[in-house]
C-alpha cells in the first residue's frame, strides 16, 4: 500500500581554477519581490547554470573510492533556509540533475556517499536554483557580492558559489497573487500493483490554485522544489520511507505535466479578477515494481505576471 500527499506552497558564469574551483554568478541588479505573500512563500528567485569543471586540489585528496560529498548554503540555516542580511528575507539553493548519487541535487544542504570513478579534481556542471523566501516583515535590500554556496568532497573544499554583484531586493506590491498560500493535497492509498513499472501513474486528485489580479494581467506559473524527474514534473519523495527513490508526485495541468526546467512557465493568459486554476497531483513510479511505503513531496508555484 502507498499512501502520501503533496503540499503546493506559494546570469552568466566565469569559471575559475584552484582549491576550491570559484564558480562566478553575475545576478540581475533589481530582482522585485512581493512583500504581501505569507510568510514561508517565495518572493523572488534566480537560475543561472555552470559548466563542467575541475579543481585544482591535490590528486587524491578526495577520490578515494569511498567519497563523502557534502553541499550547502553559506551560515547556520533554518531548515533548508539560510540567512540574509535583508530583513524578513532567507535565501534556499539547489543543484540540477548531474552530481553524484542525485542526493545533491535536492534543496541544500544535501550530502551523499557516492564512488565517483572520474579523474582527480573533476566535478559535472549543473544550474543553480536560487530562491528568496519571505520570513517575517520585508524590508528592501541587498544580497551579495558573497560566497553564497559550497561543495566539498571528504571535507575538503571543492567549489564555491559567489555572486559577484549585488541582487536589490525591491518590495513592490504586485497587481496578482495567489489567495491561498499553503495548498495540501491528501492523496488517496493506492496498491503497489498500480505501479508495476516505470511511469506508471495511480490516482489522480484534482485540487486548484486560486489567483487574485486587481487589474488585467498576463500570468504564467513557474514550479520548483525537488524534482526526480524534470521533463515529466516529478517531484521527489521527501518522506524518508524504503520507497523513497522508487515513488514521486506528478503535477499536471490539463493532463500535461507542468513546466520544471530553469525558465520554462506554464503561461494561464490573461487574468482580472478571481479564477481558480484546475490542476492535478498523483503517484507516479520512477522505477519497477515501486516499494510500498509513505510518499510526501512539496512543490513550489511562483505567480509571474505583467
Amino acid at each position: 500500500m502507498v499512501i502520501g500527499m503533496v503540499s503546493f506552497f506559494n546570469p552568466s558564469i566565469a569559471w575559475s581554477v584552484g582549491c576550491p574551483s570559484v564558480e562566478k554568478i553575475s545576478p540581475p541588479s533589481t530582482l522585485n519581490i512581493n512583500p504581501t505573500v505569507a510568510i514561508g512563500s517565495v518572493v523572488g528567485s534566480v537560475s543561472v547554470s555552470f559548466p563542467f569543471g575541475t579543481a585544482t586540489c591535490p590528486a587524491g585528496t578526495y577520490h578515494n573510492g569511498n567519497n563523502y560529498w557534502w553541499i550547502g548554503g553559506v551560515g547556520v540555516p533554518n531548515g533548508n533556509l539560510y540567512p540574509t542580511s535583508i530583513p524578513g528575507v532567507a535565501y534556499r539553493a539547489r543543484v540540477a540533475a548531474g552530481w553524484p548519487g542525485q542526493e545533491l541535487t535536492k534543496t541544500w544542504p544535501a550530502s551523499v556517499y557516492a564512488y565517483d570513478p572520474g579523474l582527480p579534481g573533476t566535478y559535472m556542471g549543473g544550474t543553480i536554483y536560487l530562491e528568496f523566501v519571505k520570513t517575517g516583515p520585508i524590508g528592501s535590500g541587498t544580497f551579495g557580492p558573497l560566497v553564497f554556496g559550497r561543495e566539498t568532497v571528504n571535507n575538503v573544499p571543492v567549489i564555491e558559489f559567489y555572486l559577484d554583484g549585488p541582487i536589490f531586493l525591491a518590495p513592490v506590491t504586485p497587481a496578482c497573487t495567489v489567495t491561498q498560500s499553503a495548498i495540501a493535497v491528501n492523496l488517496d492509498d493506492t496498491n503497489t500493483s498500480q505501479l508495476t513499472s516505470m511511469g506508471n501513474t495511480s490516482k489522480d486528485k484534482a485540487f486548484s490554485i486560486p489567483l487574485n489580479c486587481t487589474s488585467a494581467s498576463n500570468i504564467s506559473l513557474s514550479f520548483s522544489g525537488d524534482i526526480a524527474d524534470t521533463n515529466n514534473a516529478v517531484f521527489s519523495n521527501l518522506s524518508g520511507s524504503t520507497n523513497a527513490n522508487s515513488v514521486g508526485v506528478q503535477i499536471l495541468k490539463d493532463n500535461t505535466p507542468v513546466p520544471t526546467a530553469a525558465g520554462t512557465y506554464l503561461n494561464l493568459g490573461t487574468i482580472n479578477g478571481s479564477v481558480s486554476v484546475p490542476m492535478t497531483a498523483r503517484y507516479y513510479a520512477l522505477t519497477n515494481n515501486a516499494d510500498a511505503g509513505a510518499v510526501s513531496a512539496i512543490a513550489y508555484a511562483t505567480i509571474m505576471y505583467n
